[in-house]
Formats: structure tokens, C-alpha cells, sequence
């Protein structure tokens, strides 16, 4: 099964630090851009180990307790299957920054979908949400710290 671990939030370095923006590239909204927004990958690129599993999961919202049994029904194997999440990460669940954490740990592919988009808007002081993350109104990441 996979491993139950604690979010380690202080908001000085944040969930949300380990993400790297290296690009001056933004969004509509304001938000930087990944480095390369479209990437097509080889199959080895993605499943490296033969027998290796593409697991895609959608609108995970928070719900990090939920993706780990949904992995562990799955047969979902660390190192050896790939995991997409395909959208909307945050938000709406009570685990928002364990579900950030665990697509970390496991390497996952993530799409960033438009509640993802709005927690980075408040992150980075910008478009919709420029009060910041202490005035943004879900508090996905703040009630967990």
C-alpha cells in the first residue's frame, strides 16, 4: 500500500515551494508557465520498467485519503507504474497539500487544472486572487499548515 506520511507545511517554504518556476512565460491570469507546456513523451519516458502501468486519475480535489485507496485497488506500484493526475489537485477535499505531496513523491504527471491555476494565483499575488494566499477564500492549503 502506499504509505501514509505527514504534510510538513510551515508556509515560509510551503507545499507549494518545492515547485520550481523557471520561466518568465504567464498565463492569462498570471501565473508562470512551465518551462515546456506541451511534451510528448516516449512510453519508456513515462513507464520505464517493463510491465510498467499508465494510472490516470482525475478531479483528485484534495481527497489524498481517497487517492490512496483508489492507488492501492489499483495494484498501484511506486517505481514501477506511472501516475497522471489530470486536473484540479486542490480544493474542495481536506487534504490539499498531502495530495500536492504525494503526486510529489511519486513522480506524477500532473495537468494543472483551473483550481490548481487559482490556488497558484494566490500564491503568486496575482490575476483574480492578487490579496494572496492568507485572503484567497477556499483556504485549501491554509487550513492544513
Amino acid at each position: 500500500p502506499i504509505s501514509s506520511r505527514p504534510v510538513c507545511c510551515d508556509f515560509g517554504g510551503a507545499c507549494l515551494a518545492g515547485l520550481r518556476w523557471v520561466t518568465t512565460a504567464r498565463s492569462h491570469t498570471g501565473t508562470p508557465l512551465p518551462r515546456r507546456p506541451h511534451q510528448r513523451l516516449a512510453r519508456a519516458d513515462v513507464c520505464p520498467s517493463p510491465g510498467g502501468r499508465l494510472v490516470i486519475v482525475g478531479d483528485v480535489h484534495g481527497c489524498a485519503l481517497e487517492l490512496r485507496c483508489l492507488l492501492d485497488k489499483a495494484g498501484f506500484r511506486p517505481g514501477v507504474d506511472a501516475l497522471v493526475l489530470v486536473g484540479d489537485l486542490v480544493n474542495k477535499g481536506p487534504a490539499s497539500a498531502e495530495v500536492i505531496r504525494l503526486a510529489q513523491d511519486l513522480k506524477a504527471f500532473c495537468v494543472r487544472g483551473n483550481h490548481d491555476d487559482q490556488v497558484l494565483e494566490a500564491w503568486h499575488r496575482v490575476g483574480r486572487y492578487a490579496g494572496g494566499i492568507d485572503q484567497y477564500a477556499n483556504r485549501c492549503l491554509l487550513d492544513e499548515l
